[in-house]
Formats: C-alpha cells, structure tokens, sequence
C-alpha cells in the first residue's frame, strides 16, 4: 500500500515538474517561426488564383533539442486559397484547403492548376503514401461563380482529373505566373489583409521587448518583420534613430564570423527601418 502512495506521489511530483518546465518555457524558443511558400499563379480572366502553404512553430531549445535536435511544437498549419487581381491588388482569401499534412513548400510547388467552365481544379503532392499516384495527391474544386471549395475524396473522380492535367505541368509552367514574380505584385500587404495570424499573436510580449527583439534580431525575418508593422506607431523617426544606433553598437561589440552573421542579417532590418522614416 505504502509503496503504491510513493508510487504516485513520485508519478504527480513528475507531472507537476513538466508541467513548470512547460510553462516555463524551457522546451520551446519564446519566438514564433514562420514556414510560407506560394505555389504559381493560375491567371483566370482580371483574377489570379494561387495556393499558399503557412505555418507557425516554436522551435525546440534545451532538453527538447534531445537527442536528434528535437521537433518544433506547430502553432497554425493551412493550405490556403487565394485570389488578387493581375496586379497583385485586391487580395483575397478565398478560404481553406486543408490543414497541413507536409512540408509546405513541396505542397506549394507541386500545385497545378486547370479551369474548366466556372470551376477550378487544384491538385498538388500531400503525401508520402506509396502506390498509384492517385493516393499521393489531394484535389480541390473551386466553383468560381458560387465561391466554394470542395474537396475530391473519391478515387474514380480523383483519376479523372489526374488524366484530365496528365502532361499539363509544362503548359501550366509555361502559361501561369512564376513564383518571383506572383511574390513581387503581392508586397506590401499586412497579414490582416492575408487574413492570417501574426506570429506575435503567440507571444506575450510588452512592446519595448519586442522592439528589443529587433536589436537582437530574435526569430526569424517574418517574426520581425511583424513586429515592426504592429508597431509602426511608436516607431517614431527618434525611436527607429535609437534602434538603428543600438544596432551599429551590436555590431561593434561583435568580432569575426559572429560579426559577420550579425551584419548580414541586419541589414535586411536596417532598410526597413530606414524606409519607414524616409516614407513618413
């Protein structure tokens, strides 16, 4: 009896130290990481259409980096429909395909695209499953006129249109808009108007920490991207001055390949902070 009560006590002592670890934030980065790949652009009349692939992480630190450096905890994981018109204006999400089941870039890529009548067929590579081609595929429709997105689960269907865009992938290469330059039309819009959450929305931070995060360049490019479009309005030129000295003095203080990785990084930082003083 007695050594069943020791039993669970050690197994609750266990728990309740996870738990702190947890919570402590020892397993994790307090940064959120961003994966996002476009596929090509599908140009249907005045519209675009296209698929993106995003996805939120933390990545792991400590013991959670044991033994084979560990797995990153995922946050926000879709693969999305979008629409703009040919000059990148007017973006819209169309809505969901589905939650991610890969690596988004390979899904992103492999997308191919076909419009047939008022619909638009979508089919690209969601899986590591063996066999016919047809089971490694996931396939959407896109009814144009109606504006809705459904899925083609049955294999017979899922054949049809597997032959329907057999050898379509070198006119669609051909024919569609290229990813660079699908990405160039598209900058300049906030992640409100992607209508997707910001990386910051995981992190409970007070705005002088995150603004701290720049000068330490914490995270990745979109982390700190996203926190200078959250706080453009205290970015005032005196703030942005103050940032970009805190930065030169960074870099000072670094010597060698650590300065060196430090430049190179910052770099991209300092533009952008520099773009929004001078565009006031």
């Amino acid at each position: 009896m007695y050594k069943n009560i020791i039993i669970a006590i050690t197994t609750i002592s266990c728990i309740a130290v996870f738990a702190g670890i947890l919570k402590a934030g020892w397993l994790y980065t307090d940064e959120v990481y961003t994966s996002w790949y476009f596929s090509r652009g599908c140009q249907v009349g005045d519209k675009i259409y296209f698929v993106t692939t995003y996805r939120l992480m933390q990545k792991p630190k400590g013991l959670a980096r044991f033994p084979d450096g560990g797995t990153s905890k995922g946050l926000f994981a879709k693969v999305l429909l979008y629409s703009c018109d040919t000059d990148g204006d007017n973006l819209r999400l169309c809505g969901k395909l589905e939650t991610m089941q890969r690596g988004g870039n390979g899904t992103a890529i492999s997308t191919i695209m076909q419009k047939k009548g008022n619909t638009l067929f979508i089919k690209y590579y969601g899986s590591n499953r063996l066999g016919e081609k047809v089971y490694r595929y996931h396939m959407f429709t896109w009814d144009m006129k109606n504006e809705i997105i459904k899925p083609i689960t049955e294999i017979e269907e899922k054949r049809a249109v597997m032959n329907s865009m057999e050898g379509l992938w070198e006119v669609y290469r051909q024919e569609s808009v290229g990813i660079s330059s699908l990405k160039k039309k598209l900058e300049g819009h906030t992640l409100a108007e992607w209508k997707i959450p910001s990386p910051l929305d995981y992190v409970d931070k007070s705005a002088d920490s995150f603004l701290d995060d720049l000068v330490e360049l914490k995270g990745d490019r979109y982390y700190r991207d996203a926190i200078i479009q959250a706080h453009v309005d205290i970015l005032t030129d005196d703030r942005i001055d103050e940032l970009l000295r805190s930065i030169q003095k960074r870099k000072d203080s670094l010597e060698g390949y650590e300065q060196m990785k430090y430049k190179s990084i910052a770099a991209d930082l300092e533009e952008k902070l520099t773009k929004l003083k001078n565009n006031r």
